[in-house]
Formats: C-alpha cells, structure tokens, sequence
C-alpha cells in the first residue's frame, strides 16, 4: 500500500509539469528567436541535448528507485512478520518462556 499511494503522489506531482514543458519550451525558443533572431538555432539544439541528457538520467532515476521500492518491500513485510510473531507470543502467554531462552 505504501508503494501504491508514493507511485500515485508521484504522478500527480509530475502531471503539471508534463502539461506545462512543451509550453514553456515554446515560449522560450520564440523569445529567443524574436530577441536575436536566426541565432535561436544554438539555443534549440542546446535544449534539445539537454532534454536528452534529462530523459537519461530520469531513466537511471526511475531504476534506482524501483530497487530501493523492492527493498522497502522486503523490510515491510520481514517487519510485519515480526510483529505477527510478536502478538503471538504474547497473546499465547509465551513470554516467561520466551524470556528463559533468550
């Protein structure tokens, strides 16, 4: 359930900014080009090297994140166990015999 509800907060964080981004690239190459003309050229293959090195690293991003994601998984559900076993011991009255072995 963690996982689900960081995936959902993720995706609405992100929503605003895939609508807004080609507007904003927009706008600014037409800045550029009515502020110095023809010149604009460097400046759209600039911004067109630069997303690409932004989708790269987006895609390391995203992987790292699905591991620690796997990760996190794994502990909850060691940790849920744990406490399972917790609640067993001590609603079974356990824990006097418990205690002499540890």
């Amino acid at each position: 359930m963690l996982v689900d509800s960081e995936n959902a907060s993720r995706v609405f964080g992100i929503l605003p900014q895939l609508i807004q981004l080609p507007v904003m690239i927009t706008l600014g190459i037409y800045t550029v080009y009515i502020s110095v003309g023809l010149a604009f050229i460097g400046v759209a293959i600039t911004i067109v090297i630069v997303a690409f090195l932004m989708s790269l690293l987006t895609k390391a991003t995203n992987r790292y994140q699905k591991e620690i994601m796997a990760k996190k998984d794994i502990r909850t559900k060691r940790i849920t166990e744990i406490l399972t076993g917790i609640k067993y011991v001590k609603m079974s009255g356990l824990e006097s015999k418990f205690l002499s072995i540890v």
